[in-house]
């Protein structure tokens, strides 16, 4: 017997975000291209150049939430262990055309060297560290972020070799100072080369070098990788009230799910046509190519779209079943739906009742048993399953602008 009508089912598009963040990373990659042409170089800066190339920011940090992990009793070992003389694991950076490296692996050991250098240590109230959203991302600016928000602490190592406990910087003997700065850091720099202009093998690179502790979510990879303007006005909206309600968490996911779906909606709109599964590696292309567009009037347009949403249908509209739960199938053809009557009606001139379409295109679409069954079918994100919901979207607006 089929299912009744926004009958609760464990699909991949109405799970909890974090099962939907490990269903995501465990399915299987249907990477773009048959083998990368990428160049790596082995360097050996040592700890004086890198804590000078962090400050300066020609090291950059990704720019995601969980900045810094390590407890000052974990950051402490890492300095014993490089006063000790033991050799320490080789960073990952990815080099850029103005010649400025992105830490893609190895971030809380470097951060950990300008800490200790700058005698300064976070006050971890919780697992990470927000930086604002259009901060630049490097050690400087967090260190300043954190003494402005006083979230800071002396960095006397603790847990260590008597002769150095409790110690700072500055306090080290002069010949364990020459030791420390001198020390060498063996880092890996990887730059693709072949497909020109794509970037692409540092999200996999980076998803492989970050599964071994905490799972990176998909969104936090590309917040790392394809950050630009573009990410950065998404974040924005994504703070905005009217889509909290609509997304139905309160305040924004430290895995960034919220924001892989105000992409995703944006991403079908504008390719819906185009899509081919899988999801993930269709918003790596949107995003990769977009990341230095702010996107401004579609935002603009989504932001409208959300406000009259929440007045005309109240929040959480597309959380359904028993127990409710986001429908993400129902929430993309719904929106692409909105946002191609504000693009259309915007080129033509027109002026038409925005309230008036959303309430009838949603009552149309709930009560249309086709429709249902398209928004619970097992994968919404096979190739001829979005299409069609989004094709369908689109017919019955056609219908709404008739009545």
């Amino acid at each position: 017997m089929p299912r009744k009508y926004f009958e609760s089912s464990k699909t991949s598009e109405d799970m909890e975000d974090n099962e939907l963040i490990k269903e995501e990373l465990l399915e299987e990659d249907e990477i773009p291209v048959n083998r990368y042409d990428v160049w790596s170089n082995l360097i050996q800066p040592n700890v004086d150049l890198i804590v000078n190339y962090l400050e300066s920011g020609r090291i950059k940090i990704p720019n995601f939430q969980r900045v810094y992990r390590w407890s000052i009793e974990i950051a402490s070992k890492f300095i014993e262990s490089i006063l000790l003389g033991l050799p320490i694991p080789p960073v990952f950076l990815s080099r850029n055309e103005k010649n400025e490296y992105l830490v893609i692996d190895g971030q809380q050991r470097l951060l950990t060297l300008f800490f200790f250098y700058k005698e300064k240590f976070p006050k971890l109230e919780r697992e990470f560290i927000p930086l604002p959203i259009k901060e630049e991302r490097t050690a400087t600016k967090l260190l300043e972020r954190l003494e402005r928000e006083k979230k800071i602490q002396e960095f006397r190592l603790k847990n260590v070799k008597k002769k150095w406990k409790n110690k700072l910087f500055s306090e080290l003997t002069v010949e364990d100072k020459n030791w420390l700065g001198g020390f060498p850091i063996w880092a890996i720099v990887v730059e693709q080369r072949v497909p020109e202009n794509d970037d692409s093998s540092l999200y996999y690179l980076f998803q492989r070098l970050n599964t071994g502790g905490e799972l990176l979510s998909p969104m936090e990879i590309r917040k790392v990788v394809f950050y630009g303007s573009f990410i950065q006005s998404l974040e924005e909206v994504n703070q905005n009230n009217y889509w909290r309600k609509i997304y139905g968490k309160q305040n924004p996911d430290i895995k960034l799910m919220d924001v892989e779906v105000l992409l995703r909606i944006l991403a079908l709109f504008e390719e819906w046509m185009s899509y081919k599964k899988p999801m993930k590696e269709f918003l790596n292309k949107y995003l990769r190519k977009n990341r230095n567009n702010p996107k401004t009037e579609l935002l603009r347009n989504f932001l409208k779209a959300c406000e009259v949403i929440v007045k005309v249908l109240g929040d959480k509209p597309f959380h359904i079943g028993k127990p409710k739960r986001r429908n993400l199938a129902f929430m993309d053809s719904f929106f692409v739906g909105v946002l191609t009557f504000l693009s259309y009606h915007k080129k033509k001139n027109k002026n038409r009742n925005l309230n008036h379409v959303i309430e009838i295109l949603y009552k149309k679409l709930k009560e249309d048993k086709k429709y249902r069954d398209m928004i619970k079918v097992r994968n919404p994100t096979e190739t001829k399953d979005l299409r069609e919901r989004i094709e369908y979207v689109l017919q019955t607006l056609e219908k709404v602008y008739k009545v």
